[in-house]
């Protein structure tokens, strides 16, 4: 008769599956342990979408797209993701994050404030503007420094505990 098709679920749905957890919990622990983690207050979960990406959050909680679980050619390509959402709970960047947005905030809303002082001031509005257009990219800039910072940091991480866990 007909082929079985798997069940649809819309973008965004958590998914619960015991082997496939099993199995990423399995890949997980060894590069936990080598990182000074422990394994049992870190949550891996599956979301549903296309795309092939993994994200952490606060409370340890590491998300691996379908899409990356699905189109990866190997289970080395999961590990290396798994291990640089982990570098990213081993270096507090998903707590930091909020607070370390307050100074590219202060440059955005001060560039604002310039901005309107110097229109008012000059009587021209696209004056106002150039001012606050320059601040939002310093605030832009400075932000972005500091995610690939982030970045950086889990990735060094990540080849760290990859490396000592001969993978």
């Amino acid at each position: 008769s007909g082929l079985a098709q798997a069940q649809e679920f819309s973008v965004g749905t958590v998914l619960d599956d015991t082997e496939i957890g099993a199995t990423l919990n399995a890949y997980a622990r060894p590069m936990l342990i080598a990182g000074g983690l422990q394994p049992d207050v870190i949550s891996l979960h599956m979301v549903v979408d296309d795309s092939i990406n993994a994200f952490a959050t606060q409370g340890n909680n590491v998300y691996f797209h379908t899409g990356l679980l699905l189109r990866a050619k190997n289970s080395n390509e999961v590990i290396g993701v798994m291990s640089h959402e982990f570098g990213h709970i081993a270096g507090g960047h998903v707590v930091m994050v909020a607070s370390d947005l307050a100074g590219p905030t202060a440059i955005s809303l001060l560039s604002t404030l310039l901005g309107i002082a110097a229109g008012v001031a000059s009587g021209n509005p696209e004056v106002g503007m150039a001012v606050m257009m320059g601040g939002q990219r310093a605030a832009i800039g400075e932000f972005l420094s500091f995610s690939r910072g982030q970045e950086a940091r889990a990735d060094q991480f990540a080849l760290k505990v990859l490396y000592e866990t001969h993978q």
